[in-house]
Order: structure tokens, then C-alpha cells, then sequence
């Protein structure tokens, strides 16, 4: 399928998410000497609109918190050099102010949100990640990155260590709130893989009577059928020559 244009921005957009309740589009539209806006439009890209202007020097990452649509992003502030990023957001629906949440931050980069929607996470000067309440409140570090962290990589590490992290009875990384929902798929033919919706602790029970086979069994059985396929092949050529 070819991509097609739905929306023509006005001016560079710096990031776009999409809240798939409100089945709305909300991305920043980054317009050069010009008051930094954010839009929205419906998942078609009708009905685009502003629904914020002024959200800082130089707003990067955005978010839109997956229950209550909250919309939550960074702005580096004056540039590379500088210690004035921050994190900031907006309440849904009427998005009618803006909210400074932390302030002088170092090279702010990607957010995102924990497991439960619990907590933020954003990383600083590519190497460190701060965790907070969706406030901005009870700031600590989360953990630390060899090297720099571009966007992709932050966002798989935060997604996997939350759902890796997951195991049966146990709680997420993020702060101690259930993992919900369960990564309860183990990969084993022979465990249900179910879920306590309440405890959100994943439940692999063994199944009675059930046997995975080993490595070494899975190569004999192989073995088996390759051999079984080579003979089904000899026996046919083998009745061509004779017919």
C-alpha cells in the first residue's frame, strides 16, 4: 500500500502520537520564528485544529497518557549547551493550559509512560532516565544508559524491561503498581498462559499429561522425517524407472 498524505502540516512536525480512545491525532507543529503549536485531527486527518500554542523554545517528544488522554512532552529549552529543558502537559479534554512539571533539565529527550500509566519516564543528556509521578512530583532516577539513548532505543528499553520484568506473582519496575496487563505468554506449550485481571500477576500453571520435547528429542524427530522424506523421494524415482 502507498502512503498517502492526510495532513499537511504547516510548518517541521517534531513528534505525533495518537490517543486510540478519542481516536485523535495530536502532533507539534514546529514552525520557524513562530509560537510552537500543537494540533489535533481526527485519525482520517479531518477536523484539524490548535489546541495549544506557546509550548516552549523548543518542545521535542510527546505523549499521550493511554486512560485519561492527557497530553505530556518535553521542551529542550535554549539548546545543547543549556540547563533549561523541561517536561510539561496539558489536561484533557479542554487542553486550556499548560503545566511545567520539572524545569532545569540538561538535553531532555524522549517521555514515555510506565506499565500502569502510573509514572513518567524522560531521559536527560541522552545517558540518564528520570522516573516521576505524573505530577512532576517524587523525581528520582530511574536508571542510567551506556552511551547515548536515541528515541527508538529508550522506547524498547522502557517496554521491555517493564514486560520482561513481569514474571508470575511479581510487580513491575515501575514503582511497584501490578503489571497490567500480564506478559503472561511464556513461550511453553505446556503452561496455560492466564492472568489475574486483579493482581495482575500472570499465572503458568503446568498442564497435566502435557510434554514439551527436549533439544535433543526435537533433533531426532528431524532426523525422522528428513529421512522419511529423502525414502518417499527414492521410492517414487525408483517407480518412474520402472514404469
Amino acid at each position: 500500500m502507498l502512503p498517502v498524505m492526510i495532513v499537511k502540516p504547516e510548518g517541521d512536525v517534531r513528534d505525533l502520537t495518537v490517543d486510540p480512545i478519542a481516536r485523535k491525532l495530536y502532533w507539534i507543529d514546529w514552525i520557524v520564528d513562530a509560537p510552537r503549536n500543537m494540533r489535533s485531527a481526527d485519525l482520517d486527518g479531518s477536523n484539524v485544529v490548535d489546541i495549544l500554542s506557546g509550548l516552549g523554545p523548543n518542545p521535542l517528544s510527546l505523549a499521550v497518557h493511554p486512560t485519561n488522554g492527557d497530553l505530556y512532552w518535553v521542551d529542550w529549552g535554549s539548546g545543547p549547551s543549556g540547563t533549561d529543558g523541561s517536561v510539561r502537559r496539558s489536561i484533557a479534554p479542554q487542553f486550556s493550559s499548560i503545566e511545567i512539571l520539572v524545569t532545569d533539565l540538561h538535553n531532555p529527550g524522549v517521555i514515555a509512560f510506565g506499565v500502569a500509566g502510573q509514572e513518567i519516564y524522560f531521559v536527560e543528556n541522552g545517558r540518564t532516565v528520570w522516573r516521576s509521578a505524573l505530577n512532576g512530583t517524587g523525581l528520582e532516577t530511574a536508571f542510567t544508559i551506556e552511551g547515548n539513548a536515541t528515541t527508538p532505543i529508550l522506547v524498547v528499553a522502557l517496554t521491555t524491561v517493564a514486560v520482561a520484568t513481569c514474571q508470575p506473582g511479581s510487580f513491575s519496575v515501575t514503582g511497584g503498581e501490578p503489571c497490567m496487563p500480564c506478559a503472561c505468554e511464556d513461550f511453553n506449550g505446556c503452561t496455560t498462559n492466564e492472568c489475574d485481571p486483579v493482581a495482575g500477576a500472570c499465572q503458568n500453571e503446568p498442564i497435566a499429561g502435557c510434554t514439551v520435547p527436549t533439544v535433543s528429542q526435537w533433533g531426532l524427530i528431524m532426523l525422522s522425517l528428513l529421512m522419511g522424506t529423502a525414502g518417499t523421494l527414492i521410492l517414487r524415482r525408483r517407480h518412474q524407472c520402472y514404469a
